[in-house]
């Protein structure tokens, strides 16, 4: 049971560690290249949005 509980923790700690990886990587984009990205989902989300209307 305490090995089931040590490998939940692990998993808990590699999840936290990702997501505090993956927020400093976006806070170190400059603006454009956010707005960049924001630009293509939203041409793709239009894009997926006239398909569904179709």
């Amino acid at each position: 049971m305490s090995r089931f509980i040590l490998r939940l923790f692990d998993l808990l700690v590699l999840l936290v560690f990702i997501i505090v990886v993956a927020f400093y990587t976006w806070g170190k984009l400059t603006k454009k290249e956010k707005l960049v990205i924001e630009d293509k989902h939203s041409l793709l989300s239009g894009i997926i949005g006239e398909k569904n209307k179709q």
